[in-house]
């Protein structure tokens, strides 16, 4: 069954929780904000790496 889920980076990308992990691991499509939501220092191919998912950005 389909589901959505909003996930938060926290502080910052290195503050994100385990369950959050677990939610993107198992997404089919992230979306991330990264217009209204600036985060410092975001590296987006690193985190695409974290989560195990390519990056489209």
């Amino acid at each position: 069954m389909p589901w959505l889920a909003f996930v938060g980076l926290g502080l910052s990308a290195n503050d994100i929780s385990l369950k959050a992990l677990e939610t993107l691991k198992e997404s089919d499509l992230i979306f991330l904000d990264s217009y209204t939501s600036l985060v410092p220092r975001f590296n987006f191919l690193k985190f695409s790496r974290l989560i195990k998912k390519r990056s489209s950005h």
